[in-house]
């Protein structure tokens, strides 16, 4: 988006308040994602996004999405209105048990 998101905020009537992030604690073992990961990064070649999101980000966000079984949308289109639309490399909806 070409838009600073307190700009689009604004517009809608919105304030963006930064405030720290308190997640959850997990007992996710993570270290087998993390030698899988790390086992392949000998092989590839990250030097653009592209290569990054789908070696990378993508393996993580389909082990997230399995493990909070909630679907994994990949090139997901928002149209909120001018300001606010575009292609979102990856949206994970939340989980209905999370509400």
């Amino acid at each position: 988006m070409r838009y600073a998101p307190g700009d689009i905020l604004a517009d809608l009537g919105c304030e963006l308040v930064r405030t720290d992030l308190s997640l959850p604690s997990s007992t996710w073992d993570i270290e087998s994602l993390r030698q899988r990961l790390t086992g392949y990064l000998p092989y590839i070649n990250l030097t653009s996004e592209d290569a990054r999101k789908q070696a990378l980000v993508g393996p993580l966000l389909l082990e997230l999405a399995q493990l909070v079984q909630s679907p994994l949308q990949i090139e997901y289109l928002i149209n909120v209105n001018q300001y606010l639309k575009g292609d979102l490399d990856y949206f994970i909806y939340k989980a209905a048990s999370w509400c």
